[in-house]
């Protein structure tokens, strides 16, 4: 249990550093903000999503990055990593990143939103889908339905949790001192408060306790989304239904104290289905998405699997 504390308590000084030097993106060279405006065919509202786009912008090379906690923002430890990359000629020059940002809708049922602007895109060769931590699960259910696209495809994970619900829930068998599950209760609540269609789902939005964590926020997303217990578990796992010749590369870390390692490897044991996962990307330090931080962080890895 210390260990994990220590561990916590090192990525937290990771975000503060992140925070205080990294969180401007407009200090990222050819960053360009769009909205993307979009219906769905059983709806009248419109939604929105914020686009960025970097590098070369007229690549068909492209890279999209999706982040997690539950909702798609252009996080901190997005910057720190877009930065270090474009400075990179190649990735710089010869691809286009994108980051797909909707904070007002939560982010596992946001697949068809990612699946309608990537179908927007004129020239497309080569997709790859990157999603830290949660987002690397939603990406899986993204290029699952996007099949039909005649290009190289691939998902990088970062920090994944192959099994999101199984994860969460993992978090009430411990110490009541280490229940990251509580404080993921209190963003998903600022989540929905800044729902599109906030005043439809007001009314399930409860805290009664200040212990409220997995099972409760759980039960918050099955209310509020009309799902079973089964429809969220098959949307908050890993979907192992790709292309055959998709390429799928998990990067984590060896110490990481939200993501439970037994239970994405048994859920990928389980599901995977004849896919080899690139798994050579096992990182020996601490952090969660957070271990970019550093000044000198060592992206080698990283570019290396984006050129392959």
């Amino acid at each position: 249990m210390f260990s994990l504390f220590y561990w916590v308590l090192v990525i937290i000084l990771h975000n503060i550093y992140l925070y205080i030097w990294h969180s401007d993106i407009n200090i990222i060279p050819t960053c360009k903000k769009e909205k993307f405006k979009y219906i769905f065919d059983n709806e009248t509202f419109t939604h929105e999503a914020n686009i960025y786009r970097m590098g070369n912008l007229q690549s068909s090379k492209i890279i999209v990055f999706l982040s997690g906690s539950f909702q798609f923002s252009f996080d901190i430890y997005l910057q720190k990593l877009l930065n270090d990359l474009l400075v990179i000629d190649d990735i710089r020059n010869n691809c286009q990143l994108i980051v797909f940002e909707k904070e007002d809708k939560q982010s596992f049922i946001c697949a068809p939103d990612v699946q309608k602007y990537i179908r927007t895109i004129e020239k497309l060769d080569e997709l790859t889908l990157f999603g830290f931590s949660s987002g690397g699960s939603i990406a899986s259910h993204i290029l699952a339905g996007l099949k039909d696209l005649k290009c190289k495809k691939k998902i990088i994970t970062f920090d994944t949790p192959y099994h999101v619900m199984e994860n969460v829930l993992s978090y009430k068998n411990t110490n009541l001192l280490f229940r990251p599950d509580i404080y993921f209760y209190y963003v998903i609540m600022r989540m929905y408060i800044k729902h599109y269609n906030y005043d439809e789902i007001k009314q399930f939005l409860k805290h009664d306790n200040w212990t409220d964590g997995a099972e409760e926020f759980l039960q918050m997303i099955f209310k509020i989304h009309n799902l079973t217990e089964d429809e969220f578990y098959q949307l908050s796992g890993f979907n192992f239904n790709q292309d055959a010749n998709t390429k799928i590369i998990s990067i984590y870390c060896e110490k990481d104290p939200i993501v439970n390692r037994e239970i994405s490897d048994a859920y990928i044991k389980k599901n995977s289905n004849g896919f080899k996962i690139v798994s050579d990307c096992k990182k020996g330090i601490i952090g969660h998405c957070s271990d970019m931080w550093s000044p000198t962080f060592e992206i080698d890895s990283i570019v290396k699997h984006i050129q392959s």
